[in-house]
């Protein structure tokens, strides 16, 4: 501001939105705050509050926040733009940059001071012959010892992917001579002045030919590329490494071949990992080995002696957006290791430390451990995970039931309907025997009949319910008032589908009274004796076969099973459904 503005008495009002505030919600602007208030005001805001120092201003909390929140976001910034400084500068000297148009480099040119001199570039003709073609001669004006050569071509290398550089170091950029650098520069020579015409050009020549020339002390041999070795060639020519790397990548032929090549490397660094000449980390399983071992370690050893193997690693675990700042993860150590000990079943280092973790530690603190590892979620994650497994668990339970209810209600329907056609006809029977609603009716009932035996047979065969108790006692190392000792009892049902039907057998009462049934019907026939002796014969054979060894050799012609009358409903697998547990 150009004055100095007046001072403004404020007795309850905030300094910045004048609002009336109470006299404890006040935070004074000259006064011992942890945030520099005047001058975040004077950032914020451009007022140079340095005057009103005197009068004791404030401003109010809402206001405050307000300040803290600019300030915090001004710091957040200048990082960014400091860790974007860093990014750009440590891969600067691998950046590719792109030539400008010509308009571009005659504007610049044009803009350059008159007082310049010396010409980039001269055109001298001579003295010509009728006949002859018209010649030029273009040549580079030799420029002063502090005059740099800027090459209008990308730079040596043009590099990688940041991971590689993370795996194995920054590459060394290969020195370039003066020579290699005036190559990339005009030249003199003698061209003509008037160039052909691409129209004529394209006329005459439609197809682009790539030619190799190899100069041996002895000969020289010429060879043109096929079609799927042209890009290669193009790239050469024209391209940096990276160039030549993916226009080779896209050959298919040669494609599987560096991949085969690479393949091979990364088996011979693994095979040199596993050696036991120069044993690895995950080698030494010894007391000292174990409790020194850390997983920082671990890929440092493999970024030295495996580079393509944690290369492999570190890209497959990395995303794009971490690319920069990503060197080593715990998960790549335990996906290596479990890799390397799938290989060879000594480098177990890391498999016996987390054995160590699972025997002692209790299974919260494993399952936070091991979520920092990527091979389990955090105990939190894993309670959500079982209530949603578990939520409608018994859902089978209920729509049994409710088929068996619904079941039940129409067999009984059915029933009610046999008994009333029975009353009917018994009624028709008393008054006349040979009617022809008698028949009828008749007819009704053996319908009536067969649809009830019908809906008995397909009805659900019912289930049963298994359960069974643990009680345990939860002593308190110290007891108080809110933490006392527990006695826990749970009951575990589990309901269990019958794979044999009894629908078709009366639950209303017995067939018969005991005392008027005779023993001969309880005892057993010659039929019954004979199948019994069969039964005991096969059981026999199997305990002879299982236990001892002299007849072992003939346990695979025993009877597995004894044939009854359902067994094939028996050979089934019984339909379990878990139900809910009692506290």
């Amino acid at each position: 501001m150009d004055e100095t503005p007046k001072k403004l008495k404020h007795d309850s009002n905030c300094f910045i939105c004048l609002n009336n505030i109470q006299p404890q919600e006040r935070i004074k602007i000259f006064g011992s705050t942890a945030a520099d208030i005047p001058n975040l005001i004077n950032n914020s805001i451009n007022i140079d509050v340095s005057c009103y120092k005197s009068s004791g201003a404030f401003i109010c909390m809402k206001c405050y926040k307000h300040l803290l929140k600019y300030d915090k976001a001004v710091t957040n910034v200048e990082k960014l733009k400091k860790e974007l400084k860093e990014i750009y500068t440590a891969v600067s000297c691998y950046r590719r940059f792109k030539r400008q148009h010509r308009s571009a480099e005659t504007s610049s040119i044009q803009q350059e001071p008159l007082s310049k001199t010396s010409h980039g570039k001269q055109l001298k003709f001579d003295n010509q012959v009728v006949g002859e073609p018209t010649k030029c001669v273009s040549y580079i004006s030799t420029p002063t010892g502090d005059t740099n050569l800027v090459s209008p071509l990308p730079q040596y290398y043009n590099g990688p992917l940041q991971l590689v550089y993370n795996a194995f170091g920054l590459p060394a950029q290969p020195s370039i001579s003066t020579g290699q650098i005036l190559s990339r520069h005009l030249f003199t020579s003698s061209t003509p002045v008037t160039k052909p015409s691409r129209e004529k050009n394209s006329l005459n020549k439609t197809n682009t030919n790539v030619t190799i020339t190899v100069e041996y002390p002895s000969k020289t041999v010429n060879k043109t590329l096929t079609s799927e070795f042209e890009g290669i060639g193009k790239a050469i020519v024209h391209g940096p490494p990276s160039r030549i790397a993916k226009a080779v990548f896209k050959c298919e032929s040669i494609r599987t071949l560096v991949i085969e090549q690479v393949l091979r490397a990364v088996s011979n660094e693994v095979d040199n990992l596993c050696s036991k000449r120069d044993p690895s980390l995950l080698r030494k399983n010894e007391k000292d080995d174990l409790i020194n071992y850390d997983m920082l370690k671990l890929c440092e050893e493999w970024k030295r002696r495996a580079p393509i193997f944690y290369a492999f690693l570190l890209t497959c675990s990395t995303s794009k957006r971490h690319i920069h700042h990503s060197t080593w993860f715990p998960s790549i150590a335990v996906s290596g290791s479990i890799l390397l000990k799938q290989r060879n079943n000594h480098m177990s280092a890391t498999a016996i430390v987390i054995g160590l973790l699972l025997k002692t530690k209790s299974i919260e603190a494993t399952l936070n451990r091991f979520s920092k590892l990527k091979l389990a979620t955090s105990n939190y994650r894993t309670l959500l995970k079982l209530e949603a497994i578990g939520q409608s668990h018994d859902i089978r339970l209920h729509e049994v039931k409710d088929i068996i209810v619904n079941e039940h209600k129409a067999i009984e329907k059915k029933k009610q309907e046999v008994n009333e056609l029975k009353t009917i006809l018994a009624e028709q029977d008393v008054e006349s025997k040979h009617d022809h609603q008698q028949e009828s009716v008749s007819s009704k009932l053996k319908k009536a009949a067969t649809e009830l035996k019908d809906a008995q047979r397909k009805c659900h065969p019912g289930f049963l319910i298994a359960f069974d108790n643990i009680d345990f006692h939860l002593k308190r190392r110290n007891m108080t008032m809110t933490s006392q000792n527990r006695d826990i009892h749970w009951v575990n049902h589990v309901m269990i589908e019958n794979r044999v039907s009894g629908n078709h057998l009366s639950s209303k009462g017995p067939k018969a009274d005991i005392y008027d049934i005779p023993n001969i019907i309880f005892l057993p026939s010659v039929v019954d004796q004979r199948q019994q002796r069969l039964n005991y014969t096969v059981l026999v054979s199997r305990i002879l076969s299982d236990y001892f060894d002299a007849f072992a050799e003939f346990k695979d012609v025993c009877v597995k099973h004894i044939p009854h009358k359902y067994s094939k409903e028996m050979s089934e697998k019984s339909d379990k459904v878990s139900s809910k547990q009692w506290y």
